[in-house]
């Protein structure tokens, strides 16, 4: 720990001369703690983005913000902090489409990064050993009232010096890193997901080899969206379920269940999801049909929430 902070410190004290005792301090606080002590609803959230996207860019001398972002990277620079966060700066060309994205991931880090009093206590204590030989005397004694402070009243979190926001007009928000580094994905999915409408909900599948990280980009989404997800591990069958009968009829039985009702003869599968799917039956005839397509593709199978028929063919 004690080399990693020192590192930190020394980096971003050679990139923003002007820091001061304040500037440390809150450096290690977001480090931290992120940005939770905030909370903020997305609709604050992307409002002060807004705000804030248009003074930068004026300050950039670029143009007016677009609505829908020029492609999928991420407009502005992720400076990383440790203990899996980052600052995204509004350096770049933001459109509306991007702060709104921001705006869901800031309120995400918020929700899901929480930070540990004694692990910050102990920072604090590293933080005053590294100054002794970088800050001057006067920034030494500032930091000696913030630490006395804190241990008084409790760990706060403080604005920037007026020296630092004078000289680097910092404008950004402190987010997780795997929410930056999933940038392009969740763009394409907060697009997926603001055209989907209650009688087309929106459906987004992942696929990918064993151990590519499916499942842990999926939890981003589901983080980041509020939204469900079902495993495919859910779904599988293993090879000596695999038979020729049970193929073909999960496929027809699939394909042809529309509305609750099996036509070909068939009955009316039991379901054993626990109102997962079934309480959105569009978007569970979709997840059917895209996994039964995709997996007979690759020469398995997979039963919806281990629906049945009630009355079984031979061999099945």
């Amino acid at each position: 720990m004690e080399q990693e902070l020192t590192r930190l410190l020394n980096t971003h004290l050679q990139r923003r001369p002007r820091m001061q005792a304040q500037d440390c301090y809150k450096l290690l606080y977001q480090r931290e703690f992120g940005c939770g002590h905030l909370a903020p609803t997305l609709e604050t959230a992307v409002a002060g983005l807004q705000s804030e996207a248009v003074q930068a860019a004026e300050l950039n001398g670029t143009a007016q913000l677009a609505e829908r972002a020029a492609d999928n990277t991420l407009p502005g620079t992720a400076e990383p902090i440790g203990n899996g966060l980052c600052r995204i700066y509004l350096d770049g060309v933001w459109s509306k489409e991007a702060l709104r994205l921001l705006g869901r991931i800031f309120c995400a880090s918020a929700r899901t990064h929480a930070g540990d009093s004694a692990r910050f206590a102990a920072a604090l204590r590293l933080l005053a050993h590294w100054a002794q030989g970088v800050l001057p005397g006067t920034e030494l004694l500032a930091l000696q009232q913030i630490q006395s402070t804190a241990a008084a009243n409790g760990f706060f979190a403080v604005h920037h010096s007026q020296a630092y926001r004078d000289a680097y007009a910092p404008h950004y928000r402190v987010v997780r890193q795997c929410y930056a580094d999933a940038w392009p994905v969740l763009l394409l999915a907060q697009r997926i997901r603001e055209q989907a409408s209650a009688f087309a909900p929106a459906l987004l599948a992942i696929d990918g080899r064993c151990g590519s990280g499916k499942s842990t980009l999926a939890g981003h989404i589901a983080e980041v969206f509020a939204c469900p997800v079902f495993h495919l591990d859910d779904f599988f069958l293993s090879p000596r379920l695999r038979t020729k009968e049970r193929l073909s009829f999960l496929s027809v039985r699939l394909f042809c269940w529309r509305n609750g009702r099996c036509r070909r003869g068939f009955s009316r599968p039991v379901c054993r999801c626990r109102g997962q799917l079934c309480a959105t039956p569009g978007a569970a005839r979709a997840l059917c049909g895209l996994y039964i397509r995709h997996l007979r593709a690759r020469g398995t199978a997979g039963a919806h929430c281990g629906a049945q028929r009630r009355r079984r063919p031979a061999g099945f």
